[in-house]
């Protein structure tokens, strides 16, 4: 059975010249196959306004974005072209428009009022719904997460093993983080995993005496590699100004620094890495 926004003009002429011929609503509808509903509208729309074509066609989806919203959107494309739907849409949003109920499309089709909602819910169990009252704002989300989300995982996670996500961001997860320098060198950072090493193989390991010394000594080595690193740059400094006295004495000095800084690091590196393979292997 069709509808009238399904009918072509040639259908809607039918109904127009059966109904001028005399056919009431009910043989018009038997002969033609449409609800009765659908014939009377046609006759009508035709008797009032002598519409014959729908104009279905001509009708085009209501632009959400104006002239200026557009202009500005092109210019977030153009800036990054590599920029995911998901990417845009968050530099396009103000930081005030994320959750105002002016910027969110409304998906009611009925027509009536619509409401928003936050809920959670789990893998065990549904959580609340929580009514929004007018925007979600901080001092919302902070209520929401004292009053429903604390008693939640409480509730459900008596023993603290959950994980609280929301929407698509990844899983809140406590990162620790040590108080270093901002600048340090790639020795120091492999001394820091070295030493976090020695510090596994004393307490889980406490029978290697042998390979705890030797990553300690390794260590050590690291540690002083770094300081040697500083030494070359000043030793390369201070051959720039010999090299004005005996440049042979001052290009000397300098390959022989850095060729001992570097049998320095690979054989720091080295060692390294042999203690790894032979502890992942044991």
């Amino acid at each position: 059975m069709g509808k009238k926004g399904d009918l072509s003009d040639f259908e809607r002429g039918m109904v127009v010249g059966a109904r001028r011929a005399g056919l009431s609503i009910s043989k018009t509808a038997d002969l033609l196959g449409f609800s009765l509903t659908t014939i009377s509208r046609v006759y009508r729309e035709w008797s009032e306004k002598e519409k014959i074509s729908s104009k279905r066609q001509l009708c085009l989806r209501k632009c959400l974005v104006d002239i200026r919203g557009q202009r500005r959107m092109g210019r977030l494309v153009r800036d990054d072209r590599n920029a995911t739907v998901t990417q845009i849409t968050t530099r396009y949003n103000q930081e005030h428009e994320s959750m105002g109920p002016s910027c969110l499309v409304s998906m009611v089709q009925a027509g009536s009022v619509g409401v928003m909602v936050w809920g959670i819910f789990s893998w065990h169990t549904l959580g609340p719904l929580v009514p929004i009252e007018h925007h979600l704002n901080t001092t919302a989300y902070l209520s929401i997460v004292a009053d429903h989300v604390h008693p939640f995982m409480t509730t459900v996670y008596p023993s603290s093993d959950g994980y609280f996500q929301q929407d698509n961001a990844p899983c809140h997860n406590h990162t620790m983080s040590l108080c270093l320098p901002v600048c340090y060198s790639v020795c120091v950072s492999t001394a820091l995993s070295i030493f976090c090493l020695v510090l596994y193989l004393s307490v889980y390991l406490p029978f290697c005496h042998f390979i705890t010394l030797l990553c300690l000594s390794v260590t050590v080595s690291l540690l002083l590699c770094q300081f040697v690193c500083h030494f070359v740059c000043l030793s390369m400094a201070l051959s720039v100004c010999l090299s004005l006295y005996c440049s042979y004495l001052s290009v000397c000095l300098s390959v022989t620094l850095l060729l001992y800084n570097l049998s320095v690091c690979l054989l720091c590196l080295s060692v390294y890495h042999f203690v790894c393979v032979y502890c992942y292997l044991s």
